[in-house]
């Protein structure tokens, strides 16, 4: 049973009609479109599965009808009950896309099984709309899925990635500037094992919260990997983007984060870098600037922001006296990540000239290179009061107490016995520079362009080996006491170092854990990824699927008011002049061969064309044969005997 609205003029037809339908089976509502009432008639069509109308109706009434289906409801189909079976031909090109049919009125019985076909093509689209509608709704899903971080909400890895890549696309067209900043998380590793991995969730959420809230709402903020966020700011220079992190750095670390039992404070290192830059050319270097500034600002104590490519002259010197190329490379690309400035050479002499001659904060030589040995080259800055202020850490191989009593005697800082661990070398640095400037100790002209740089907190607590003067002891007992006094010092040191080794050790195994942890889920959200990946391709390819059903279901109902049309408007008339023949043949003289011969090609010419109708008729089953049983609704057999009944008649 279909829901149909009558718009007529003439209430008489109105009726008729609308008893030939309730006698179908049909709910059936008339308006009567008179001047006054067409506005409020035509609000009603939206609850509609078919609407009847008649040609006859005012211009006015039946453009606002037409209207009103085209902007809100293009799928209800429309009858037009016409005298001459046609409507204003100007009027439907303006609204393409309506589903419409013209019935002359003198078929008025056949309208209760055009009704059922309309309202079957109707129902059909309404489906297949609904389950476009839903399959969209699940790709725009799926799709935040894969674009978002499912522990803190943020977008991902991949969003931002791809996000940069056309960033850098618009820079090359527009040459908009962006900056990307890279946020990660003081000792959250600290806070895993003190509180547990629960805790250490809860505080990568509100870390993230926090972002969020402090950034425009232009600004792409993902959860890079780990404890480390990343901020893309679009039309930001650097000197912006630094102001935007030192904002977030004050505001996390003045916002304590509650756990189940406690509070805890959390502090964030910040590195930030600028895209156009002359020394990078790809996302891959960008994040590695960005990476590189970061890593600087964690080695100098944390909770700060550095900004690559800003104030680099104001880097500390390092000179790095190594006779080894390996050596020497890994050592310059230790501290140029620490934000050091390095020089290297392999021969003591020229190590010598460039101290005396050259504006230096550190040296760092190796006890055995050509020319001076690193012995040698310590005595030498420890003698000359313009330079003796610099800090010099002698580095061997050997482990004999004598070459560290040596090195001691040469008035050095520190004493590195290889192999060490990087990080314990970039802390020592560290450290003598923050003691350098504790003792207030006298600066060079030069040295007054430096900035102080903070002393890592772990370097401030590693222990640091006396600077011992050079002296020449005149009795044997005194040389017995001083070396006394250092094996005690050299035992203490080796505790230390046991101790710290064991730490190390242990957040080592910590680490390997948490790498183990962090690669299962890794490949577990791998997997759920793939799945998700398969399942939106799957209702991708179902989403095409029932839109070429759609194009098949509208194409076949055009064939089939085509077919009708045809069978109503020609077939009947043809029938009527085929029969007229008969008659007037019967009527005619037999000798009057001329006229017999007219009326049989009449008669021929006839039943030729009511022959290719019929085969239209079977080209229409075939179509409906070929689609299948999805418009069921729709009865050629029962429209062909309607016809026949027509022509009985």
């Amino acid at each position: 049973m279909a829901k149909v609205i009558i718009f007529e003029d003439h209430p008489s037809r109105a009726e008729r009609a609308k008893d030939i339908l309730k006698n179908a089976g049909h709910d059936v509502v008339v308006r009567i479109t008179n001047r006054d009432a067409i506005t409020e008639a035509i609000e009603a069509i939206a609850d509609a599965d078919v609407i009847v109308t008649t040609a006859t109706l005012p211009p006015r009434a039946l453009q606002m009808l037409l209207a009103r289906l085209t902007e809100s409801v293009p799928t209800i189909p429309m009858i037009a009950l016409s005298d001459d079976g046609q409507l204003p031909l100007e009027m439907l090109c303006r609204h393409e896309g309506l589903l419409w049919e013209v019935l002359p009125v003198t078929n008025l019985t056949h309208l209760p099984h055009r009704i059922s076909v309309w309202s079957g093509v109707k129902s059909t689209i309404d489906a297949l709309r609904r389950e476009n509608e839903s399959l969209q709704r699940e790709v725009e899903r799926q799709t935040l899925l894969a674009d978002t971080d499912p522990l803190t909400g943020l977008y991902n890895r991949r969003y931002l990635e791809q996000q940069l890549e056309l960033w850098f696309h618009i820079n090359d067209r527009y040459g908009t500037i962006f900056s990307l900043a890279l946020i990660d998380i003081d000792n959250l590793e600290r806070i895993n094992t003190d509180y547990g991995r629960v805790a250490g969730d809860t505080v990568l959420r509100v870390i993230a919260q926090l972002i969020r809230k402090n950034l425009r709402r232009a600004d792409i903020v993902a959860r890079y990997e780990g404890d480390t966020f990343a901020l893309l700011a679009a039309h930001t220079d650097r000197s912006g983007a630094a102001t935007a992190a030192e904002r977030i750095r004050n505001i996390v670390a003045s916002t304590p984060v509650a756990l189940d039992s406690t509070t805890v404070h959390v502090t964030v290192s910040v590195g930030v870098a600028m895209f156009p830059d002359p020394t990078i050319s790809s996302t891959k270097e960008l994040l590695e600037k960005a990476d590189e500034a970061l890593y600087r600002a964690q080695h100098r104590g944390g909770n700060r922001v550095e900004v690559y490519g800003r104030e680099e002259a104001l880097k500390r010197r390092i000179l790095v006296v190594e006779d080894s190329s390996t050596e020497a490379l890994q050592l310059t690309r230790l501290l140029e990540r620490a934000g050091y400035e390095v020089i290297t050479v392999e021969d003591g002499n020229e190590a010598w000239e460039k101290v005396r001659n050259e504006c230096l904060d550190m040296v760092i030589a190796d006890v055995e290179v050509p020319g001076m040995d690193g012995y040698q080259l310590c005595a030498n800055i420890k003698r000359d009061a313009r330079i003796k202020h610099i800090p010099v850490v002698l580095v061997t191989a050997r482990d004999r107490i004598q070459d560290v009593i040596r090195g001691l005697e040469a008035g050095a800082d520190s004493f590195l016995v290889k192999p060490f661990e990087s990080d314990y070398l970039v802390q020592q640095v560290g450290a003598l520079f923050q003691k350098a400037v504790s003792i207030n100790i006298p600066e060079s002209a030069c040295k007054a362009r430096h900035v102080k740089s903070e002393a890592d907190e772990r370097g401030e607590q590693a222990f640091q080996l006396p600077s011992i003067p050079r002296v020449c002891p005149a009795d044997r007992q005194q040389v017995i006491e001083l070396l006394l006094d250092v094996f005690k010092r050299l035992a203490q040191a080796q505790e230390n170092l046991q101790r710290q080794n064991e730490e190390l050790q242990a957040a080592k195994q910590q680490l390997a854990e948490y790498s183990r942890s962090l690669e299962e889920r890794v490949a577990e959200r791998t997997r759920e990824l793939e799945e998700k990946t398969k399942e939106l391709e799957r209702l991708l390819k179902r989403t095409q699927e029932l839109e070429k059903e759609r194009i098949k279901a509208a194409r076949l109902a055009s064939i089939i008011q085509t077919a009708v049309t045809l069978n109503h408007e020609i077939n009947n008339p043809l029938m009527a002049i085929i029969g007229m023949a008969e008659v007037i043949k019967d009527m005619v003289p037999s000798d009057d061969k001329e006229i017999h011969e007219k009326l049989d090609a009449i008669t021929k010419y006839g039943e030729r064309i009511a022959e290719v109708l019929k085969k239209l008729t079977n080209l229409v089953d075939a179509e409906v044969r070929e689609y299948g049983n999805s418009l069921t609704m729709i009865d050629l057999e029962r429209s062909k005997s309607n016809d026949d009944n027509t022509n009985r008649e």
